[in-house]
């Protein structure tokens, strides 16, 4: 993939989504970059986590059950533990007012699916700068 990062630590991402095989891809496209990998199925367990973990970024799906993407980021926002934390949104919705309220809520990145997890990866590696 050619998008090592080229810290002392790893970096730290969560990654949330309903769809098992995206999530599994997503997840080994970054692994195989060296990130440390969290992931949830469910909105839910994806805030907690966050709440918990406090990762460097997190990648989430705009839909999914117990919380969705955007009120995941509209709570970390509100948060001062987690307002910092860049968040890439991952959709089917992907109109021009979709991608704005992603803006809207606080997102650093709006993807639309079906999306190649090593792009994820790279617009992430590209945030963390």
């Amino acid at each position: 993939m050619g998008h090592k990062l080229q810290t002392k630590e790893k970096y730290t991402v969560l990654c949330a989504d309903n769809d098992p095989l995206l999530l599994e891809l997503v997840n080994l496209a970054f692994a195989a970059e060296g990130f440390e990998v969290l992931q949830a199925t469910d909105g839910r367990e994806a805030w907690n986590d966050i709440l918990k973990y406090l990762p460097d970024i997190v990648v989430l799906d705009r839909m999914m059950p117990g919380m969705e993407g955007l009120d995941i980021i509209k709570h970390m926002r509100s948060e001062d533990a987690t307002r910092d934390i860049p968040a890439v949104v991952l959709s089917a919705r992907g109109q021009a007012r979709d991608l704005d309220l992603g803006q809207k809520f606080g997102a650093q990145d709006y993807l639309i699916k079906p999306v190649d997890p090593a792009e994820i990866v790279a617009r992430c590696v590209s945030l963390l700068g």
